[in-house]
């Protein structure tokens, strides 16, 4: 169960950092925020967020099959 809960915790991971991509767009009329700041956290989130869900995958897969 807990394998579960971190794949489904990676994908949360990877709609946040989606979502922090679109934010970026429009903050980047903003000059007192550096948008790339707001893109490197997103991509760094996307990465981890896939990573995360495949490796507990993977986790709950093989413990299903035994």
């Amino acid at each position: 169960m807990a394998n579960l809960v971190g794949s489904l915790f990676g994908t949360l991971l990877i709609f946040l950092g989606l979502s922090i991509q679109t934010k970026f767009t429009r903050l980047s009329s903003n000059r007192t925020i550096r948008p790339a700041i707001w893109a490197y956290i997103s991509i760094l989130l996307v990465i981890l967020g896939i990573v995360l869900f495949f490796y507990f995958f993977e986790i709950y897969v093989a413990l299903k099959k035994g």
